[in-house]
């Protein structure tokens, strides 16, 4: 009986871990941002779209595996308010499930928004013909604006590879809005935070290396091109 149940148990699918998919992957992404109060297209918007999923497997340590961002993909939207996201697929470094993404949009004047299309977790990626994101306009100054920059940029997506560095050209203008407003050694820290959050997005560090390397091409980049 025991060696009967051992082969049974031998031919059997293994689940769990196993089920992860081979590649990884997000759909067509097209949509508008609108001005919230006047329905009228926003342009000049960074709209971004994370993909997230639960890690699984051995590549962490601990009870509880993580949730990471294995992808990341920004757009600009044009004179119409409109946006377009290519779809992508890549193999994974991590095992992970495919997911639908979450959105975020951050535009000079208005306050960052964060956006849910889909209505149950664990959603495979769908096509998105029309994503509509209404923003609203800020009237924050000063540390009530840094607040709102600390929102708009304070999600990273260490995991995501290269994809990564699609955040940064968001990231940099979130830094030179905020040296515009930055005079108090407070409001400078929160600067010093947002240019090490660009400057990891470009850089796009190994999150399982030391990083001490990574630590050197970050402060580097920020010498070079942030400060």
């Amino acid at each position: 009986m025991t060696r009967w149940l051992a082969l049974v148990l031998a031919i059997l699918p293994v689940v769990g871990c196993d089920e992860a998919p081979s590649t990884l992957f997000g759909k067509r992404i097209d949509g508008v941002v609108l001005d919230a109060n006047t329905g009228q297209p926003v342009s000049g918007a960074y709209v971004t779209y994370r993909w997230e999923g639960e890690a699984m497997g051995g590549a962490f340590s601990g009870h509880n595996a993580p949730v990471i961002c294995y992808h990341a993909a920004v757009a600009v939207t044009d004179a119409q308010g409109r946006f377009h996201i290519e779809p992508w697929e890549k193999k994974p470094k991590y095992k992970t499930m495919n997911e639908e993404p979450y959105a975020e949009v951050y535009a000079r004047g208005y306050v960052p928004e964060q956006a849910v299309f889909h209505g149950a977790a664990n959603r495979q990626p769908q096509d998105h013909p029309n994503d509509v994101i209404r923003i609203k306009k800020s009237t924050a100054i000063g540390e009530a604006r840094l607040a709102e920059l600390n929102e708009a940029s304070r999600h990273s997506c260490g995991h995501g590879s290269g994809s990564q560095r699609a955040l940064y050209p968001m990231l940099k203008s979130v830094v030179d809005e905020a040296r515009q407003i930055a005079s108090t050694a407070s409001q400078r820290s929160d600067l010093e935070i947002f240019r090490e959050r660009a400057a990891a997005a470009q850089v796009a560090p190994n999150p399982m290396d030391g990083g001490e390397e990574s630590a050197r091409q970050m402060k580097q980049f920020i010498r070079e091109n942030l400060e």
